[in-house]
């Protein structure tokens, strides 16, 4: 379905439940302007609504409305459980360049405002790929893919790369950008007018070369904020979960890769449970004996293949559960997870179909001394 640049493609907004099933189309080329926040959303608007979307493409769909709220493709807004499975998230926009009222740019794909109307309520995301999607403002710019905000979300299976967070555009403001994947701000969910902290999971997914940058010259530059994920704690003793994730080949414009994830007023989290995990220039990992550093080996990231090759030491080093969360049974492709059965699942959003490499692991703690015609190992 091409929207012709002229308006967006859905809006739920009646109390729509999970019957409401959008399924395997491609929606393209959406476009919402103006300063109402109940027209933010480049192609769906969700309020108070449950819809369920299946391998939809959402592709080129943009937001320009003139306020805080929104998202480049899909804005989900106040009490809405939407779940999104193998859904694809292509080249969309969310631009803050020109705003009068807000130069804040939140969520190059998806943005979340206030889902959440019970502690058991999510917005759900399993088996998605986030690709190329930018968030610029200029302002600050918070989530190149996703933005979660004052909600609670399960991440699954979920593959970002090629996302962009680009925050003051133009020079002028000073702001920094927020994690180039995923930006999450005061998880919680709403009981009347209060707001209590809530649960995240990002679980089993590949966050690998995306890219934070800023136009500005003299404040702290994007080089001090997350690479990958920003994870922010409003004092509501929020909780984590984050296991068996990749996050890799995240960086500054300036080349920069360190600070893939990181905990902004670390002290207000609850539970921080993270396992599994391969960090890039992490410190988090020394707590977790099950956590480790080394290049993933992907099958073909040039071409974007994130799945792991069979030479990844990640194959069989992932965790079944962990602090009592379970880890998914199926990997983006949907292909059963562990595999083989009986093994451990692996690091990522792809499941290879072996137990372990079979490859040897990398050679350590080794010299070499040359002589006359001989080298001694």
């Amino acid at each position: 379905i091409d929207a012709a640049g002229s308006t967006f493609h859905f809006r739920y907004d009646n109390g729509e439940d999970s019957t409401n099933q959008v399924i395997g189309l491609t929606l393209y080329n959406g476009k919402v302007t103006g300063s109402n926040a109940s027209s933010a959303g480049g192609s769906v608007y969700i309020y108070e609504s449950n819809p369920v979307f299946k391998k939809v493409i959402f592709k080129q769909n943009i937001d320009e409305v003139d306020t805080w709220t929104g998202g480049g493709a899909v804005y989900i807004d106040y009490k809405a459980e939407p779940r999104f499975y193998q859904c694809v998230f292509d080249g969309n926009i969310m631009d803050r360049t020109n705003s009068t009222n807000n130069t804040n740019a939140n969520g190059g794909a998806v943005g979340l405002n206030r889902t959440s109307s019970n502690d058991k309520s999510f917005v759900l995301f399993d088996g998605c790929t986030f690709k190329n999607n930018v968030a610029k403002g200029s302002g600050m710019a918070r989530g190149g893919a996703l933005y979660v905000y004052e909600s609670q979300a399960k991440i699954l299976n979920s593959l970002f790369y090629n996302n962009t967070a680009y925050a003051d555009v133009g020079g002028q403001n000073k702001s920094g950008a927020y994690g180039s994947a995923i930006a999450v701000s005061g998880v919680s969910y709403q009981t009347g007018q209060q707001n209590t902290g809530g649960d995240v999971h990002i679980i089993n997914s590949t966050i690998a070369n995306n890219k934070v940058k800023s136009g500005s010259s003299s404040h702290q530059t994007s080089d001090d904020y997350a690479m990958a994920v920003f994870l922010e704690s409003w004092d509501r003793s929020e909780d984590l979960w984050f296991f068996n994730n990749i996050v890799w080949g995240n960086q500054s414009e300036n080349g920069k890769l360190d600070r893939q994830v990181i905990f902004w007023n670390e002290e207000g989290w609850s539970s921080k449970y993270l396992n599994y995990n391969v960090i890039q220039n992490s410190a988090e990992l020394t707590q977790y004996s099950s956590s480790f550093e080394t290049d993933p080996t992907f099958a073909d990231s040039v071409n974007g293949d994130y799945s792991l090759a069979n030479s990844s030491s990640l194959i069989g080093k992932g965790g079944s559960s962990f602090k009592t969360v379970d880890a998914p049974t199926t990997d983006l492709l949907g292909v059963a997870r562990p595999s083989p059965s009986g093994s451990n699942p692996d690091i990522g959003a792809y499941e290879n179909g072996l137990s372990t490499t079979p490859y040897p692991a990398a050679v350590t703690n080794l010299t070499a001394v040359g002589g006359s015609g001989s080298v001694t190992l």
